[in-house]
């Protein structure tokens, strides 16, 4: 097989970091999204994680790979410092923005980071000048970025926006960190060897080619398009913005690896090794398509597989999985929010509360056509990490379907959800009744018993109880991505149209 540039980014990875190999190469690859001949195919990143867990590293680690005069670095504590920037504007050779780190985001930088991401290619800001009474309009370019931050919690719409990646720290990797420290030449984690030191023929073959991506803007078509057409929930309006998420990460692959593409009319054309390049990393992508982080997602599905486990046995399993060194504090307050959302079920027990699955809930599903994707190309594939190769993409098929759960598409839509009208009306009523209230969201017992008490509603309810409105309808909702729920301020509320 050829080698890929996936290959390169890995093993450049395993000389400057230990661990979360699947989050460098995310990064990577949405890194050079910024090399796109459309502003569309953009992706921006949050690196989350807790303090000094690895994400400016993981960060820098990837940037350097990018000419100095493509980054515009964001560090002043102005909050307004990007909007005014002149060259930010102005400087054509600037490609990324790499934001500072943050504790807590003000709501200006919100702001700008929602119009980097949004859906025009150029945006204007309109900036009142208090004392002098007038307002001056400010043009900036769409351009990918990349913020480093401390908390979990991301604005609900800014978070539909980007790719959420989350830095895995744990004990193992801290100790292996330590080891090098200390003079050790190898440190082992996972199976893999790591080596930290530097590489300089690889860091330049990764550099040059690279470079080669910024002389030319290299469209990318995808041939099997309707493969993968099922990989989103269609259920939710922010598929289209997860479908624009995978596809662009495919055509990043494929662009990154332009000397062993084929050309057809002038446009690179991906193959199955970009859609295995993105796929293998599909437990970064799950968590970000269920607005849910991959620690709290993998609670949620050991406790889904096995019940009634408390909270040392969730901390030694999470400790186990190499994911995370949770306190019980840090872990109680994953286990609120999971509660609170209608994940997990809580109850007394003799040694503590035991926690379980909501069967209610479901891990999101996908599909792809692998059948569609060999016709177009049956050459061997190979998964960058493990190493391990496959024949066709049918074969890596088999084993993404037990790894990542990707089941072979079918006919039998019979799992497809179908919302009865029954079902139809209360959720009306839901969505009626958080849209009248006085500060925009209501929490369970507000929404079922302004729906139950109002008299306008009994010849609609037909059986409908106080338990079906809250353990049925409203998680269901959620799921569907009709409303959220405002952790922070403990009430259910409608996504932004």
């Amino acid at each position: 097989m050829t080698r890929d540039f996936c290959e390169d980014i890995i093993e450049y990875g395993r000389h400057n970091i230990i661990g979360n190999e699947q989050q460098f190469l995310a990064f990577v690859l949405s890194m050079l999204t910024c090399f796109a001949p459309s502003p569309k195919e953009y992706v921006s990143t949050f690196l989350v994680g807790e303090s000094s867990g690895g994400k400016t590293h993981l960060q820098r680690t990837g940037l350097h790979l990018l000419p100095n005069e493509c980054i515009f670095n964001i560090t002043s504590s102005s909050d307004k410092a990007p909007i005014y920037s002149e060259d930010l504007r102005n400087d054509d050779k600037i490609k990324f923005i790499q934001f500072a780190e943050y504790q807590k985001l003000p709501p200006a930088v919100i702001e700008f980071l929602k119009s980097l991401s949004g859906d025009d290619d150029d945006f204007i800001y309109e900036v009142t000048n208090a004392s002098k009474g007038n307002t001056m309009r400010i043009k900036h370019k769409k351009r990918p970025y990349s913020v480093t931050y401390a908390q979990v919690e991301i604005d609900h719409e800014l978070e539909s926006r980007v790719f959420v990646i989350p830095i895995m720290d744990n004990y193992t990797i801290n100790r292996c960190v330590a080891a090098i420290k200390f003079g050790a030449d190898e440190v082992e984690y996972l199976g893999v060897k790591y080596k930290l030191v530097p590489d300089e023929e690889l860091e330049a073959r990764i550099m040059d080619n690279i470079h080669s991506l910024m002389q030319s803007e290299m469209e990318v078509t995808i041939p099997f398009a309707t493969a993968l057409v099922d990989i989103v929930n269609h259920s939710k309006s922010v598929s289209k913005r997860h479908s624009s998420l995978i596809s662009s990460l495919i055509k990043s692959s494929c662009r990154a690896n332009w000397i062993n593409r084929e050309s057809v009319d002038g446009k690179l054309v991906a193959n199955a090794q970009d859609v295995t390049n993105v796929l293998i990393m599909f437990d970064l992508l799950r968590a970000t398509m269920m607005s849910i982080d991959i620690i709290d997602l993998t609670i949620f599905k050991k406790l889904s597989k096995e019940p009634n486990q408390n909270a040392e046995s969730l901390i030694r399993f999470l400790q186990n999985m190499g994911l995370a060194e949770l306190t019980k504090t840090e872990l109680s307050r994953r286990l609120d929010k999971l509660y609170n959302e209608n994940y997990i079920k809580c109850k007394g027990g003799e040694s503590g509360n035991l926690y379980s699955g909501n069967d209610k809930k479901q891990i999101l599903k996908v599909r792809v056509d692998w059948d569609e994707i060999y016709k177009h190309d049956s050459s061997p594939v190979k998964n960058v990490i493990t190493g391990k190769e496959y024949s066709n993409i049918i074969e890596f098929g088999k084993d993404a379907e037990v790894e990542y759960e990707i089941r072979e598409c079918t006919d039998d839509v019979s799992e497809h959800k179908q919302v009865n009208i029954k079902e139809a009306t209360i959720r009306e009523l839901v969505i009626d009744c958080i849209s009248n209230s006085d500060n925009g969201g209501l929490n369970t017992s507000e929404i079922a018993y302004g729906i139950l008490n109002n008299p306008d509603n009994q010849d609609k309810l037909d059986g409908i109880d106080y338990y079906g409105i809250s353990f049925d309808i409203i998680p269901a909702m959620v799921d569907d991505g009709i409303i959220y729920y405002d952790d922070q301020n403990r009430v259910y509320k409608l996504f932004a149209k």
